[in-house]
């Protein structure tokens, strides 16, 4: 049980630095021709799609949601 805890801390904690990283890459550039733009933004599409309700702030909630469900995985499960 201790290594499926140890996959999903990992796991989140991969997407959460994803989405850091696409937020301060949009930063620096707009080309939507940029291969490292067009990674991130392929690979954590899904993540902001669950969240398109959402009107502003979404990278914050994002971050926000995946280190409060990592929290509740090493300490309760």
């Amino acid at each position: 049980m201790d290594w499926v805890k140890l996959f999903l801390n990992y796991t989140l904690s991969f997407f959460m630095w994803l989405v850091i990283a696409r937020a301060l890459i949009s930063f620096f550039t707009q080309n939507p021709e940029n291969v490292l733009l067009k990674m991130f933004f392929t690979i954590t599409e899904p993540i902001y799609k669950l969240f398109q309700f959402l009107p502003c702030c979404r990278t914050f909630i994002i971050i926000v949601l995946i280190i409060i469900v990592r929290y509740i995985i090493v300490f309760y499960l």
